[in-house]
């Protein structure tokens, strides 16, 4: 998750990338939140499969 996650602060638009340090940020700090790592996935699944970015 957290190759995915650098892949989208490198190559995402503005708002994706700010969204993804944020949450490298989480999940970065034990304990893991489950909260942060769902939202790692939608923002990963938004970025890699919504090309106009409507979620």
């Amino acid at each position: 998750m957290e190759r995915r996650l650098r892949e989208v602060v490198e190559r995402g638009d503005a708002a994706q990338q700010a969204h993804a340090r944020g949450l490298l940020e989480a999940l970065a700090t034990p304990p893991e939140s489950t909260s942060a790592l769902r939202h790692a996935e939608l923002l990963v699944d938004a970025y890699l499969n919504d090309p106009y970015l409507t979620r």
